[in-house]
């Protein structure tokens, strides 16, 4: 299901999906459960509507009809499938992000740039991942700082950098499918002698 967002004045804004309400309602206190609970109950309803920052969020379960929305319709749905690519839970775009009352309250690195389909300016995506278990979330706190200065080396088309940095990260035994994702690119992009940072498309690798 995915939900209209609106301004204050009513204008559109964007579009807001199942899986990016997980965010929302991922890691709550005890304090918050039962708003939890109202809000889950609400989803399976024809219309839902709350307040996340300055946005207030409009929903209908046969909202997909409208084309006025395709675009962002599409880019949330192509995330979902991306969690297959990267092997993780959660995807969401830096639009969610920045949406977010508290993102330090959530567990999440930056992940890639994507260029949605037809487009040609690509959008950064962040995997969130407050739904692992304790020991893979622990694993990827461990390797962030590292992982996201190699991932920024490699979008700045210094790839032999961010080899030098994937390598270290895999030497030391660490088991992450981002992580040797972003070596393969770096090191077929040495062996080829590229300059250019790679693009990943919304339906796969591309350049």
């Amino acid at each position: 299901m995915f939900y209209l967002l609106v301004d204050g004045a009513g204008r559109y804004s964007g579009i807001f999906s199942t899986i990016d309400l997980l965010i929302y309602l991922s890691n709550l206190t005890s304090r918050d459960i039962l708003l939890a609970q109202r809000l889950q109950t609400a989803i399976v309803k024809e219309r839902l509507s709350f307040s996340l920052k300055r946005t207030t969020v409009r929903g209908c379960s046969r909202f997909m009809q409208g084309t006025v929305i395709s675009d962002a319709v599409n880019l949330a749905s192509r995330l979902e499938q991306l969690t297959k690519t990267y092997n993780v839970s959660l995807i969401v775009s830096a639009e969610v992000m920045r949406e977010l009352e508290d993102p330090n309250r959530y567990r999440y690195r930056f992940l890639d740039r994507v260029r949605p389909k037809g487009k040609m300016e690509s959008v950064a995506i962040y995997e969130v991942f407050d739904a692992d278990t304790a020991a893979v979330a622990e694993g990827k706190l461990r390797i962030r700082n590292e992982f996201e200065r190699a991932a920024f080396e490699c979008h700045a088309g210094r790839f032999a950098a961010a080899k030098d940095v994937l390598e270290g990260i895999v030497a030391r035994g660490e088991k992450d499918t981002p992580t040797e994702i972003y070596l393969e690119r770096c090191t077929r992009s040495v062996e080829l002698g590229l300059h250019a940072p790679p693009m990943v498309s919304v339906e796969g690798e591309g350049s």
